[in-house]
């Protein structure tokens, strides 16, 4: 497998993930509702552009809607108070 798979999906997911939560943040939705919608957007996105089973498709956008979240933890985490 080319290396260039697994950076494009990799890239693609911080890209729909970091989207939808500037969307969100900007309507007024915060951590971590804003990021479990987030990773589910993208999640969503991927799977259906890869064409992926229904089933794959909520399984992927289940477990991204879980990184989403920990990766804004973590962001969070960063933020001085």
């Amino acid at each position: 497998a080319s290396p260039w798979r697994p950076a494009a999906l990799a890239g693609s997911w911080c890209f729909f993930t970091s989207l939808a939560s500037c969307v969100l943040t900007r309507g007024g939705f915060w951590f971590p509702l804003n990021g479990a919608v987030a990773g589910l957007f993208s999640g969503s996105i991927i799977g259906l552009a890869a064409r992926w089973p229904r089933d794959q498709v909520l399984q992927v956008m289940a477990s991204s809607s879980v990184l989403s979240i920990v990766s804004h933890w973590a962001q969070e985490g960063q933020q001085p108070r």
